[in-house]
């Protein structure tokens, strides 16, 4: 009788720890999710990075709250277009590509040439380091 009990009591305990083990709330920045970075954080890391004036770092704010508009409009366009964007991935692909190079062109303006060299360093090496971190795990 005690060996039922036992074996009851086993069984309770696993199936209650397993119910529970999935209902546990998933932890935020996982793997699939993008944190979003403000147009005014954004422009407060490159201001450190730069070390930009009070105006640039100013009209580097306006210019990246533009381009989240603009980003925002784009992506809704996207939902609503969704087979179409599918299809035509490199077409997609080379669109956004123009407009990162307009973007820099237009960051170049503000910040100057020295220090936007500077930022594309900045931004290679992150590159080197995340592509090592993927070598890694794979």
């Amino acid at each position: 009788m005690k060996k039922y009990v036992m074996l009851a009591l086993i069984a309770i305990f696993t199936i209650s720890f397993n119910a529970n083990a999935q209902n546990q709330p998933r932890p935020a920045g996982g793997q699939n999710e993008r944190v979003q970075i403000s147009p005014k954080e954004r422009a407060e890391r490159l201001a450190k990075q730069l070390e930009l004036t009070e105006t640039q770092k100013a009209e580097v704010i306006a210019l990246y709250e533009k381009q989240e508009k603009e980003r925002a409009k784009i992506r809704e366009e996207i939902r609503e277009k969704k087979i179409d964007a599918e299809k035509n991935r490199e077409a997609m692909k080379a669109k956004f590509d123009e407009r990162r190079a307009a973007e820099n062109a237009e960051l170049e303006k503000i910040i100057g040439k020295e220090k936007m060299e500077k930022l594309q360093k900045i931004n290679e090496e992150r590159r080197q380091k995340m592509q090592e971190r993927r070598n890694k795990r794979n």
